[in-house]
């Protein structure tokens, strides 16, 4: 990747790399075999992104962690004509069946 670089703290799944005042994300939701690059106009701010998002389990709230993941799903579960979609909302806990 160049003047790129890899950290071992990143925990989110999209994350692929980083520079001075960049991160690189996949962003083969959107194209295959395709990176998005993140510039920050301030060092610090990328810093604080990172640790939010990239180093934390909280990249769900990522927006383009949440961008990416929405597009990958659409991807991987198309709906059909006809087909109604699953609210996962409403899943039951096994332990709330009780023993029957």
């Amino acid at each position: 990747m160049g003047k790129y670089y890899e950290s071992i703290c990143a925990v989110c799944p999209y994350y692929v790399g980083e520079a001075s005042h960049k991160i690189v994300c996949d962003g083969s939701a959107i194209y295959e075999d395709t990176n998005i690059h993140l510039t920050f106009a301030l060092e610090r701010k990328k810093r604080e992104h990172k640790g939010r998002f990239c180093y934390a389990f909280e990249f769900a709230r990522c927006p383009i962690a949440a961008k990416l993941t929405e597009l990958a799903q659409e991807q991987k579960f198309p709906s059909r004509p006809g087909e109604s979609e699953i609210d996962l909302g409403d899943v039951v806990d096994d332990d709330e069946w009780g023993d029957e």
